[in-house]
């Protein structure tokens, strides 16, 4: 029988607890009167799989419009949404709309793969990533959790035949992806690393950066033959 997941309520005791026992925040903003809500909160008590997850990584908070305040405070306008924060609020993942179980669960095998690595937890980042792409190859966090997979590797290994794979599978599961060509910069421009590292721990997106820009247009330009 799947354990019951403990809700908090209230914002400062979710994010207590949190920071006591050093997990990320789950904000799961929903209504009494929203059948798609009731249909999450399911799936969430009685999914083995997406309890297990919430459960064993995760702060619970359930946010309701009882409680205004919290839905202006996380400029929400809509449920269900679902939100994960690291324990000083920073904002990793969020998701509006109806999520099944399975698309739960990459949901957050993905935001827990990237708080893990920028936790500096590298084994756990990989293995949350790791589950992502063998389990939910058909989710919308795929094909980045593709990318994200390779560039563990890499940082963990120095090889670079990681982000070649990681072109490769893309480039033939996920074809017309953004991801193909992120991937394709990465294979191309080892280095490119170095910025992503940077951007990521100034909580900022390498892909809008001008280092990023300048290695896409370089790629595209000179083509693949001239790189790798």
């Amino acid at each position: 029988m799947t354990e019951k997941n403990e809700w908090y309520t209230r914002v400062d005791n979710a994010f207590a607890e949190a920071l006591r026992i050093d997990k990320p925040v789950f904000l799961f903003f929903c209504s009494r009167s929203c059948f798609l809500c009731h249909q999450m909160n399911i799936a969430m008590d009685t999914s083995k799989e997406v309890s297990s997850l919430i459960r064993k990584g995760l702060v619970a908070l359930r946010a309701t419009p009882d409680t205004p305040e919290v839905f202006h405070a996380y400029a929400v306008k809509n449920v269900p949404e679902l939100i994960i924060a690291d324990t000083d609020g920073f904002e990793y993942e969020r998701c509006t709309g109806f999520l099944d179980p399975p698309n739960l669960t990459a949901f957050f095998l993905f935001s827990l793969g990237k708080i893990e690595y920028d936790r500096g937890k590298a084994e756990a980042a990989e293995r949350y990533i790791g589950a992502l792409v063998e389990n939910c190859p058909q989710s919308i966090y795929a094909p980045e959790g593709v990318l994200l997979r390779g560039i563990y590797r890499y940082q963990s290994t120095g090889e670079t035949v990681h982000l070649k794979q990681s072109f490769e599978t893309l480039a033939e599961n996920y074809t017309g992806s953004i991801w193909v060509k992120r991937a394709l910069v990465l294979h191309c421009h080892p280095s490119a690393i170095v910025g992503w590292e940077t951007e990521r721990k100034m909580h900022r997106d390498y892909w809008e950066s001008q280092d990023a820009f300048v290695k896409s247009y370089a790629t595209t330009f000179n083509g693949l033959s001239i790189y790798c």
